[in-house]
């Protein structure tokens, strides 16, 4: 018998597009009758001059009618879906396919999918047009995804709605590729479950390097609209640089040091490392620097060294010690079958916070609106992956091939763990003040990674999250 997690990942990673269940064959069957829907219904579009699929799917039953009346419509509202009957050969150019109301094209009436009104249906028949649906009374509709009901249109206001849409496509840059961090995988769910469009936002993503600054700068020019930079230590380096580069952080996620510092089992003491090679990505964290001198550890001996992103380099010798993410590292190193210890600044009392919002000043301050809705949208699909962890993990995997799901999933459980655990007190996800940062600079000072002073209340801009939240409680769908 195959192992539960195992049936977990397959069904996670499950193409079903187009409810396509194929995978499941040999482990689930179904009594079929008599009759068969598609050749009925293959049948009477050929009678008609009109029709409408509610639900259509992925356009499987209706690919199989060889002719199609006049005017074709079907209502999808799951992309996935919709993106596969659009790509039906036909249908292109016979077949108008979309989830929401178009009043403009009688006398067809878009019915909300997965269950229509009796009253509105009953316009449709009067109007002449074959309606064909497997759908339930609206009393009985089921969600749209997981945890999310299904909408008919826009939440907020006309004007807001409108505001909004004028502010253009928001460009999205993740912190890393499409990894399920925080600040990557709630955005993306955002998207995938439409909490984006509810309220009039386009939002498009590309895929960041893991380089903070470049991210920083792109948002700098307006080449995105927003990015996602790995702590207040990024933020803060940014900007005190050479050039400096500007940081506008609308929002700060995790009150907590993200980094830890692996080695083997072996070591037990920290001053173990006196003379050893330590590994860094990109540079030293001062958070592991700070835990490492409170250790006892002398630093001047320390041989550290940069390295790529394969951490097996710690169980191959190669260093003695390897500078980490919480939620990534120890996460493959375990999968592969390595046993490391791990060292937590916390655990030190050395304090910190992680992932920060970074977003184009110039284009924030002309659309409020639209940078506090996109938070709203953002933080609303964060509590949703909580509880739908493996959803929002495979709308990531849709976005690079080989993902491994299974790592992801873990990734965003300790990340957004940490986040829920270290909330400030009567605040949400998201809050950020300048004594939230405050340990992170007097780090970058004390271990010269900064060479002159940085104005924390310059960077930080907090008006946007304070607006969207009643204490710790989201307001949604807001105005």
């Amino acid at each position: 018998m195959r192992a539960f997690e195992e049936l977990v990942e397959e069904a996670a990673t499950a193409d079903v597009a187009g409810w396509g269940f194929d995978w499941l064959n040999g482990r689930a069957t179904e009594e079929r009758p008599p009759w068969g829907y598609a050749k009925l219904l293959a049948g009477r579009l050929g009678q008609v001059q009109s029709a409408l699929d509610i639900d259509t799917g992925g356009g499987e039953v209706l690919a199989e009618a060889p002719t199609f009346p006049p005017r074709m419509v079907a209502t999808e509202a799951w992309p996935a879906n919709a993106r596969r009957a659009r790509e039906l050969r036909g249908f292109r150019q016979r077949v108008v396919i979309g989830g929401r109301c178009n009043s403009r094209s009688p006398p067809l009436l878009c019915l909300s999918p997965y269950a229509f009104s009796p009253r509105a249906l009953s316009a449709v028949v009067l109007a002449g047009a074959l309606v064909a649906t497997s759908a339930s009374p609206a009393s009985a509709a089921p969600a749209q995804r997981a945890g999310q009901a299904r909408r008919s249109g826009p939440l907020v206001s006309s004007s807001r709605c409108a505001a909004n849409r004028a502010a253009g496509t928001i460009t999205y840059l993740t912190g890393f590729g499409w990894e399920a961090s925080v600040g990557i995988l709630d955005p993306i769910a955002a998207e995938a479950q439409g909490y984006y469009a509810d309220l009039c936002l386009r939002v498009r993503f590309e895929p960041g390097t893991g380089d903070p600054t470049s991210s920083a700068q792109l948002v700098d020019a307006g080449k995105v609209t927003v990015t996602e930079l790995g702590s207040p230590s990024d933020a803060i380096n940014d900007v005190a640089g050479t050039p400096s580069i500007p940081v506008d952080a609308i929002a700060t996620y995790g009150n907590a040091t993200i980094d830890v510092l692996l080695t083997m089992p072996s070591v037990t003491n920290l001053r173990q490392l006196d003379g050893k090679t330590v590994g860094y990505k990109g540079a030293m964290p001062p958070d592991i620097s700070a835990m490492l001198e409170k250790a006892g550890v002398r630093l001047s001996t320390l041989k550290e060294v940069a390295v790529g992103f394969n951490p097996t380099i710690l169980p191959r010798g190669q260093v003695q010690a390897l500078t980490a993410y919480k939620s990534n590292e120890p996460v493959q190193l375990k999968d592969e079958g390595y046993k490391v210890r791990e060292w937590d600044p916390a655990a030190f009392g050395i304090k910190g916070a992680f992932n920060v919002l970074d977003v184009n000043r110039a284009w924030a301050n002309a659309h409020p609106g639209a940078v506090e809705d996109f938070l709203r949208a953002t933080f609303k699909a964060f509590t949703f992956c909580l509880s739908h962890a493996a959803t929002c993990v495979r709308d990531a995997a849709k976005y690079q091939l080989g993902y491994n799901v299974h790592q992801n999933i873990q990734r965003w459980q300790v990340e957004s763990s940490m986040v829920m655990k270290t909330l400030l007190p009567g605040h949400g996800v998201g809050y950020e003040d300048t004594a939230q940062w405050e340990p992170d600079y007097q780090l970058l000072r004390r271990y010269h990674y900064i060479k002159r002073s940085v104005d924390l209340s310059s960077i930080i801009d907090p008006r946007y999250v304070d607006a969207i939240y009643h204490g710790r409680k989201l307001v949604w769908p807001g105005p």
